[in-house]
C-alpha cells in the first residue's frame, strides 16, 4: 500500500499501539520502594539510567500510549509533580 503510514494530510501516522499485558508495563506495577511521588493521577519514579541528578519518569497511573490520551485532570497532575520534582532537586 503506498499511502500506508500517512494520514489523509500526508503526515505520518504512527502504527496503532498494541495493547500490553498489565503486568508486564513496569508504570503499571512499579515497585512501591520506588515510588518516589504519587498522587491519584500520577507517580514519579527514579529513572533507571539518571543523566542529571534527580532524573526521574511521571507516569499516569492508567495505562495509556501518549501523554496527549491523557485527560485534562490526569495532565495538570503529571504538570504538578514535574513541578514538585523539579522543587526536590
Amino acid at each position: 500500500m503506498p499511502n500506508e503510514g500517512v494520514d489523509g494530510c500526508g503526515r505520518f501516522s504512527p502504527s496503532p499501539v498494541e495493547p500490553i499485558a498489565m503486568t508486564s508495563c513496569p508504570f503499571c506495577t512499579p515497585d512501591d520502594p520506588k515510588i518516589i511521588l504519587a498522587n491519584e493521577h500520577a507517580l514519579a519514579l527514579p529513572d533507571a539510567f539518571p543523566v542529571t541528578p534527580g532524573h526521574s519518569l511521571i507516569a499516569p497511573r492508567r495505562h495509556i500510549a501518549s501523554f496527549f490520551e491523557a485527560t485534562p485532570e490526569e495532565q495538570s497532575a503529571m504538570l504538578d509533580m514535574l513541578a514538585e520534582m523539579r522543587q526536590r532537586f
